[in-house]
């Protein structure tokens, strides 16, 4: 038999298993995604200011300046 007339071979047991599976609507926790997001962005604002903090405080007082105008 020749590659050309072999069947293609199944597919991965994940990929069956997803497709039988129904995924309702509020099987995502979007809140829970929401708050990790938060998270994240916190912690990364937190270490650019610990290892900038004259860049940092620079920034705000250019908010605080561009309001004032």
């Amino acid at each position: 038999m020749s590659s050309a007339e072999r069947p293609a071979p199944p597919p991965p047991s994940f990929i069956t298993a997803a497709e039988n599976r129904r995924i309702e609507p509020s099987a995502i926790n979007v809140k829970r995604i929401d708050r990790n997001i938060h998270e994240s962005l916190r912690k990364q604002i937190v270490d650019i200011i610990t290892k900038n903090p004259d860049f940092a405080l620079s920034i705000l007082r250019g908010w605080k300046d561009r309001g004032n105008t």
